[in-house]
């Protein structure tokens, strides 16, 4: 085959050697063998691309979608709630359709509304009036606990003893517990 033939057969332009031999002879031969390497390779490239070769493999929206697992939502303008969405184009509906409330836009909520109105561990204690009892990790005696991590270090720490017998010696006070 003659340099160009190939081109003309797939339908692409020949460009003629026209001139004397040279730069314009020779440039429009290499121009008619690259319409010939293309013409060769033309039914190489697919119409379809699969997915797999990061295409659709499709030549419509609706088989795009079904080849990438898109499903049914993603035509949907408002995705209802019964597919995940939120039925609303703008946060305030959207809040409103999935029954948030106004305490959804509050930066801090206040007390009024089951909030703390603090931003801070100890700044919601003292809204809450709890003080620095709160911190503690056992609450001691002075401040209305037991002051022990254990049910027997609760009752000496508080002066309850107890036994299987009669108590003996004690001041007035003194709480026993006698263990039948």
């Amino acid at each position: 085959m003659a340099v160009g033939d190939e081109s003309q057969d797939a339908g692409f332009g020949f460009v003629p050697n026209t001139g004397e031999e040279g730069k314009v002879k020779w440039g429009a031969r290499e121009i008619n063998r690259t319409r010939d390497f293309l013409a060769q390779v033309k039914d190489l490239i697919l119409n379809v691309w699969p997915v797999t070769r990061g295409g659709t493999g499709s030549t419509t929206a609706v088989g795009a979608r079904s080849n990438l697992g898109l499903g049914s939502v993603s035509i949907e303008d408002t995705v209802p709630i019964s597919k995940g969405g939120t039925s609303s184009t703008n946060s305030s509906s959207a809040r409103s359709s999935l029954g948030l409330g106004s305490v959804a836009t509050e930066n801090t909520v206040p007390i009024s509304k089951g909030g703390t109105s603090s931003t801070s561990s100890s700044s919601a204690r003292s809204s809450l009036g709890i003080g620095h009892v709160g911190t503690f990790g056992r609450l001691t005696v002075y401040y209305g606990g037991t002051g022990g991590y254990s049910g027997a270090t609760a009752r000496s720490n508080l002066g309850i003893t107890s036994g299987t017998g009669n108590p003996s010696g004690g001041t007035s006070g003194d709480i026993y517990f006698k263990i039948i």
